[in-house]
């Protein structure tokens, strides 16, 4: 049976993470979400697909055996090959679920990358008619649904979710998550390190601790903490955090190694950044996937250790072909080597992949796709060794932000790490 199929494939995949999205430019109910497959599960006679750690469900249309077949293969080979569904959805329809704190949404279309989209592709795709629901659920699925397509819209509506004083708690956390994102990607647009963009990263900080208030236990709030002190230039503060979470999950080893290397890394301390993932594979064994193949190699670029840098990326590949900046930061690899065809093509695949992203509606993706563009005609012109703006372009502009560091926000408190004491000062959770 096509679905039983479908069933079994989703229960033997492994869980990856990307980030629910849609883009600006879309408006009205239908909205787009772009992520790795994280699961499904099965309610009133469906099946609802899950991307990321997003508390978002997305229902396939009711199927036959026979139109299953196709659904099967397209998720089927987005879940072998590491490749990014896209989702078209009403995020209009959305029914809140209190005992999970999730919200289903009824899937207009699903597509990976350039094969033919399944489902109903038009403008204003139909969907079932909602069950009657609080208008503060009402509010908390519309903005779920436009987070990071359309934030300043989600952020009002986020407010007037958390307004209603009877919102579940899980729930309340959800919306506090959703409405720190909306902000972060408002601030995405402001300069780094200027009041505006100060202002959102501590009102999205100020909502992760109120989720770490709800839910102690609940270590990605705990990061969501330690990641806007870090953009507000508390390094020392989020590194204590990170340190913490370690303690406190010993799961979370791997993604607490990759984060403090970074900040290590935005420091300019490139050995400490490359001991601190050393002495965690030495301790826990070589991880696979790209999380730790793509910090370990940005690393190495950093110390001008190149063909040890294309290893770590082709191992991180070989799980996750279609990661955009892998390929971008090989082409950086390739150039600073004087393999001017190989870097060309890698850039050209990078180029791609976001123009995937950006027709998908990942926001945010103009930068990336104008730059990669521009990289593309330089090396397709290039004859011999690459010139030094065309290795600082090709090696530093794409990830300038992550490369400098700044003064810590006059916005935030004086005074100790209150984060890092609440959470060292918890038993290990059983």
């Amino acid at each position: 049976m096509a679905l039983l199929t479908l069933m079994a494939l989703f229960a033997a995949q492994p869980m990856a993470r990307a980030a629910a999205s849609g883009t600006e430019e879309q408006v009205g109910r239908i909205v787009t979400a772009t992520g790795y497959y994280a699961g499904v599960d099965e309610a009133e006679g469906g099946i609802r697909l899950k991307l990321d750690d997003w508390p978002l469900r997305f229902r396939l249309p009711r199927l036959t055996d026979a139109e299953a077949g196709p659904w099967v293969e397209l998720v089927t080979t987005a879940a072998r090959r590491g490749f990014a569904l896209r989702v078209r959805f009403d995020g209009t329809a959305g029914r809140v679920e209190t005992q999970s704190a999730t919200v289903v949404y009824p899937i207009c279309s699903l597509s990976v990358g350039n094969l033919p989209p399944l489902g109903d592709e038009t403008a204003n795709c139909r969907s079932d008619a909602v069950p009657a629901q609080p208008a503060s659920f009402a509010a908390l699925a519309r903005g779920l649904a436009t987070a990071h397509s359309a934030p300043r819209a989600a952020v009002q509506l986020l407010g007037q979710a958390l307004a209603d004083g009877d919102l579940a708690p899980n729930l309340r956390s959800v919306a506090l998550r959703a409405r720190a994102e909306a902000d972060e990607a408002l601030a995405e647009d402001m300069e780094w390190g200027s009041e505006a963009f100060d202002r959102l990263m501590l009102s999205a900080l100020t909502d992760s601790r109120a989720r770490v208030a709800i839910d102690p236990d609940n270590s990605g709030a705990r990061y969501a903490v330690a990641e806007a002190l870090d953009e507000l230039g508390a390094y020392d503060e989020a590194l204590a955090i990170y340190g913490a979470i370690g303690r406190q999950w010993p799961a979370e080893a791997l993604r607490v190694a990759t984060r403090e290397g970074a900040i290590y890394r935005q420091r300019g301390d490139y050995r400490r950044a490359l001991a601190i993932l050393d002495d965690f594979a030495a301790r826990a064994g070589r991880p696979d996937g790209m999380r730790f193949a793509y910090h370990r190699a940005w690393t190495l670029v950093m110390l001008n250790r190149f063909p040890e840098a294309i290893v770590e990326i082709d191992r991180g590949l070989q799980g996750q072909p279609d990661y955009g900046s892998a390929w971008q930061l090989r082409s950086c690899v390739h150039a600073q080597l004087g393999a001017i065809d190989e870097a060309r093509s890698d850039q050209e695949r990078a180029l791609e992949l976001y123009e995937n992203l950006a027709r998908g509606g990942e926001p945010g993706m103009s930068d990336y796709v104008d730059q990669s563009r521009h990289l593309v005609l330089l090396l397709r012109e290039t004859r011999g060794r690459a010139t030094a703006a065309t290795l600082d372009l090709a090696c530093r502009s794409p990830w300038q932000r992550d490369l400098r560091t700044r003064p810590r926000s006059p916005l935030l408190a004086p005074g100790g790490n209150r984060d890092a004491n609440n959470i060292a000062s918890r038993p290990p959770s059983s």
